[in-house]
């Protein structure tokens, strides 16, 4: 995919301004249209007025490339007509007003061959499985479109692994299909320490309790799901693993290794899942558990810039070199966050461009953006839910 579509796709936000009684949208997730296909846009008013309504479509130069007029009614829906790809803008005005009413902005892209994805380098998070199904469906469409082959998310019920009950297990088998019908390779993250008592100084006791757990999962989708995560920043967790340590997690993560390769060999197994700078922690893993019991390290890096990123894994590569360990590197979330405290979103595409590539070029095997759409107000005023790439 070439830099300059990556750079278009992942400027691309669904903004509506101007007047809040009047809004404009598609049917499109993200208001992605494939070359060929009809774009069809809707205006919605209050009430019907007597009063006409002109609409304009501009390229990204400002140049006018469509536009007409309709009755100011409740809803309509117009067809603006665009010889070629690229990103356009969208205006509504009154037919004596200068302001316009509303706009939007939608982006015309060929449509993206999926890649397998044993071949595919790039992937992006979804809702996990207790988040609306809604939310993942959106996820997963534009995730189709951007030809993403690989969605990582949190599926797995929190429930005790000795529970037959179906109800426990719905959610799970609702949302593993929806990835089937969008052609999503999953990484399954398990973070369900809790559900088996794990903790702190865990006893062999709780340590098999929860390796049944992952036995149950991992038997019950072995056919649907090859990659599996264990834990998510176990360091970081605190509220639902207090003070796991890297021995602890050692343990956890031996033991669902071997569970899990008991129901499908071929599958592949994501460990320690560091977060940022958690060296120490990893160091301490990697000293109880060497090489073995993970096929390849799992990190969460929040990397600033192409200098972070260069940083950050070297360091990474450094340590493992220090123990002997030769392992793929998985990145399996990063981001930047878009808002008035933050990043505009010319410069998250431009971040995201320039240190998807030193990360490709460091080593890394998979890269897992953090989130397909914004989850938080763009004054929030903290990062956390605004490193989406749409607002839908």
């Amino acid at each position: 995919m070439r830099i300059a579509l990556l750079v278009l796709l992942f400027l691309l936000k669904v903004i509506a301004f101007g007047d809040t009684e009047f809004s404009l949208s598609t049917q499109n997730p993200g208001n992605l249209f494939y070359s060929g296909s009809a774009i069809e846009i809707t205006f919605t008013a209050p009430s019907d007025r007597a009063e006409w309504i002109l609409w304009s479509v501009t390229d990204v130069e400002g140049k006018r490339v469509d536009g007409g007029r309709f009755r100011l009614l409740k809803k309509v829906t117009f067809s603006p007509k665009v010889e070629s790809t690229g990103l356009y803008f969208v205006s509504c005005k009154l037919q004596n007003s200068k302001s316009p009413v509303a706009t939007t902005r939608f982006a015309v892209i060929h449509k993206i061959l999926l890649a397998k994805p044993e071949v595919q380098p790039y992937g992006i998070n979804v809702a996990s499985a207790n988040e609306p199904e809604t939310l993942r469906a959106t996820q997963l469409e534009l995730s189709e479109r951007l030809g993403s082959a690989w969605g990582r998310s949190a599926l797995m019920p929190a429930v005790s692994q000795s529970s037959e009950e179906k109800s426990e297990w719905q959610k799970s088998d609702a949302a593993v299909k929806m990835c089937e019908r969008h052609k999503i390779a999953l990484v399954s993250v398990v973070r369900s320490f809790e559900n088996s008592s794990a903790s702190s100084n865990s006893t062999e006791e709780e340590v098999t309790r929860f390796g049944r757990y992952i036995e149950a999962v991992a038997e019950r989708y072995k056919e649907k799901i090859r990659v599996w995560e264990i834990g998510s920043e176990p360091l970081a967790c605190q509220s639902s693993v207090p003070s796991l340590g890297a021995e602890d997690y050692a343990k956890l993560l031996r033991e669902a290794y071997l569970r899990i390769k008991g129901c499908d060999p071929s599958a592949v197994v994501l460990g320690c899942v560091a977060l940022d700078k958690d060296f120490d922690f990893l160091g301490r893993v990697l000293n109880a558990i060497g090489g073995q019991y993970f096929d390849a390290l799992s990190i969460c890096a929040y990397l600033w810039d192409e200098q972070a990123a260069k940083k950050y894994l070297c360091g990474i590569h450094d340590l493992l070199r220090v123990h002997g360990i030769e392992k793929p590197i998985w990145v399996n979330e990063i981001g930047w966050p878009t808002g008035k405290k933050w990043l505009s979103e010319e410069e998250q595409a431009k971040m995201l461009v320039r240190v998807f590539a030193v990360c490709l070029e460091e080593g890394v095997q998979r890269l897992f953006y953090s989130d397909t759409v914004d989850r938080a107000p763009s004054d929030s005023e903290t990062w956390q839910g605004l490193t989406g790439l749409f607002d839908v």
